[in-house]
């Protein structure tokens, strides 16, 4: 099968979209996510020893666009969860204020 480079593929909740760069983008969204991202071609380890870092920069960026889907899947649940809670225990605060007895005498 033929490489195809400049193109992002994703089949998801029953569709299918293909994103073909033209020619002259080829190749630059990995080298932009490298650059936002900070990809380094080369790990050094906590002794100082450098290695070739076993992601490629294509791979670098697939990892980003996932951590990407990943955070704002995450942000929904937390604010999802943060919402939920909070009517809880405004509820549950509620009904405590509601035993109270509260009396106002004059001297």
């Amino acid at each position: 099968s033929e490489h195809l480079m400049g193109q992002i593929t994703v089949t998801a909740w029953n569709r299918q979209v293909t994103v073909d760069f033209p020619g002259d983008l080829d190749g630059v969204a990995p080298v932009a996510f490298a650059n936002q991202y900070r990809y380094e071609e080369t790990l050094v380890d906590d002794d100082g020893n450098e290695t070739p870092n076993p992601d490629s920069i294509e791979d670098f960026t697939i990892y980003k666009i996932f951590e990407y889907i990943c955070d704002v899947v995450m942000a929904y649940e937390v604010a999802t969860s943060v919402e939920s809670a909070k009517k809880i225990t405004i509820g549950d605060i509620e009904t405590k204020f509601a035993t109270i007895d509260l009396k106002i005498e004059e001297n």
